[in-house]
């Protein structure tokens, strides 16, 4: 990904400034230091199926890259769709839709043969992800009586793994499903008076996206600025045009977000700001199944997925954090591509941080810090940032995520957490809830480990469960659009929020614990519960392209 011109927000690319050792800090208290081991384990030998397949499977990898090379790929994929349908889609499915599907398959082709001879492996980043994690500043004794979160040299630590500071003095909320932000995000929004900046992967063509732009754009004509950034690969299709529309008829500022340097990449972020005073972030888009159709006229019939998901509402200095992110993505589109987005039009966005932050006020006493990850061999800032927490943790783990692949480093540090007494539990989609059947089988695969090691593992019943945040010794929060299989640092822009505050951390925890209970998740009491059936796609996925699972 290109350097982010403009503004320097809290992101990979901008360290934070490292503290001279004090006394002080030599003689801090600080969590057990923890040797990191990997599992090797026996690789059975192969059969003459297995050999079969994998011949098979090297001669798809090998057509598929000619296809490519060749400029094929689109073409051919779209008369496939054509004849074949795709998820979604029916006859009276319009051809940009298919259109679209192609397109972005296409550029996945593109990215993934265009640097996997040069880009690190998985296994070779888990090394970097593991001894950023691991960064110790000179210090002594353990832990005692104060966590980790609590120890001024582990916070400056974490400060340097995520590449973003902790301001004092916000206020946060934490918005349980999409009844509550949507709500809040609508009030939000009939409220603003100056500007409302928008990122998200998408806004669904339905009750929801509809009502939410139909909003934004009342907003816009009465003379708030407003500047929306959506993923270019998702926009594309015709799904979300008719929604951008209305935001541009009504004169918003739309960005359909595409990365300079990798076609493959996306923008997975979502932040709302309003009035430069106010931040909403997690990991909702304007739609029902994430609504479930609160706030409009279709509430009441509305009978379709409810998702359990999770936003936080922000007020205090890390709006301006926020708003510094934003501005970062927004330049870096109108100096990449100025030629769509004339600079006299779109404009750049500033932030005079020291008058914003006067205006903002320290409302609360959370510390709050905004982490960016940017997807390239370089930054992983929000994964780091993550098992540095794990890392410092000495009585509780609690993670809820989508879509939990035990991927290189996660797997040691939490093998690590359990040999210590920490109590670990881990919420994530079953087979049946997950809305991705791609992943089902990677998620089932990642999990029978640690549940022989001691962790509590518990998948959704029912519906999808979206939500990402992960809560540690009841003081450290994380929330955010990160999901944990490879994509999500491969090929995805991503952000989170990192909170120390063990009254929020208690909030969101009693969440947790409702998400658990009989009716919501299935607790795995043995490994047999896990078992999936694979299947030759998701072994060639797995084999192939590991990295956009």
């Amino acid at each position: 990904m290109a350097k982010i011109p403009g503004n320097k927000p809290p992101t990979s690319k901008t360290p934070a400034t490292e503290a001279e050792p004090t006394k002080k800090n030599a003689e801090a208290p600080r969590a057990p230091k923890t040797k990191v081991k990997g599992r090797v384990l026996p690789k059975p030998k192969p059969s003459i199926g297995d050999k079969f397949e994998d011949a098979m499977g090297k001669g798809l990898d090998k057509t598929l890259h000619a296809m490519t090379k060749a400029g094929l790929a689109e073409p051919i994929i779209k008369k496939g769709l054509k004849i074949a349908g795709a998820p979604g889609a029916s006859k009276d499915t319009p051809p940009e839709f298919l259109e679209g599907i192609a397109k972005s398959a296409a550029n996945i082709l593109r990215g993934e043969y265009g640097c996997r001879a040069t880009k690190k492996s998985f296994e070779e980043r888990s090394g970097n992800f593991i001894s950023q994690a691991l960064q110790r500043s000179p210090m002594g004794e353990e832990l005692k009586e104060v966590d980790a979160f609590h120890n001024e040299a582990f916070v400056r630590e974490m400060e340097q793994t995520s590449g973003a500071r902790f301001s004092d003095g916000n206020k946060v909320e934490f918005l349980i499903d999409g009844p509550q932000s949507f709500g809040k995000r609508f009030e939000l929004i009939d409220n603003a008076k100056e500007s409302i900046s928008l990122m998200t992967w998408h806004i669904y063509e339905d009750d929801t996206g509809i009502e939410m732009c139909k909003r934004i754009a009342a907003k816009a004509r009465e003379g708030v600025e407003v500047k929306v950034i959506v993923d270019d690969k998702i926009a594309m299709r015709s799904t979300g045009e008719k929604t951008l529309k209305v935001l541009e008829e009504a004169g918003a500022k739309v960005i359909r977000w595409s990365d300079p340097e990798n076609c493959a990449v996306g923008n997975h972020c979502k932040l709302m700001i309003i009035d430069n005073e106010a931040a909403v972030v997690g990991g909702m888009n304007p739609g029902n199944v994430y609504s479930h159709a609160s706030q409009t006229e279709a509430v009441e019939s509305y009978d379709g997925p409810k998702w359990r998901d999770t936003d936080m509402l922000v007020e205090g200095p890390a709006v301006i954090d926020n708003l510094e992110l934003f501005a970062a993505f927004w330049n870096e589109q109108v100096f990449a591509f100025s030629e769509v987005y004339d600079p006299e039009i779109y404009g750049t966005v500033y932030a005079d941080k020291d008058a914003l932050l006067a205006k903002v006020g320290k409302p609360g006493k959370s510390k709050a810090a905004v982490v960016n990850h940017v997807p390239d061999d370089d930054n992983f800032k929000i994964y780091s940032s993550i098992l540095k927490a794990i890392d410092g943790a000495t009585k509780t783990i609690d993670i809820e995520n989508a879509y939990f692949l035990n991927l290189p480093g996660l797997e040691q540090l939490l093998q690590a957490a359990l040999m210590r007494g920490v109590q670990v539990r881990i919420l994530t989609n079953s087979k049946t809830s997950v809305d991705e059947p791609l992943v089902s089988e990677p998620i089932m695969k990642s999990l029978p480990e640690l549940v022989e090691s001691g962790a509590e593992v518990y998948l959704k019943k029912g519906d999808t469960l979206h939500s990402k945040f992960m809560i540690v010794d009841r003081s450290f929060v994380s929330v955010g659009s990160l999901n944990l299989p490879p994509r999500s640092l491969f090929y995805d822009a991503e952000m989170a929020m990192s909170l120390i505050d063990p009254d929020a951390a208690a909030t969101l925890g009693k969440a947790f614990e409702n998400d658990l209970e009989d009716k919501f998740a299935q607790k795995i009491d043995k490994t047999a519960d896990l078992k999936v059936k694979s299947t030759w796609y998701n072994r060639f996925i797995k084999k192939y392209f590991y990295d956009h699972l």
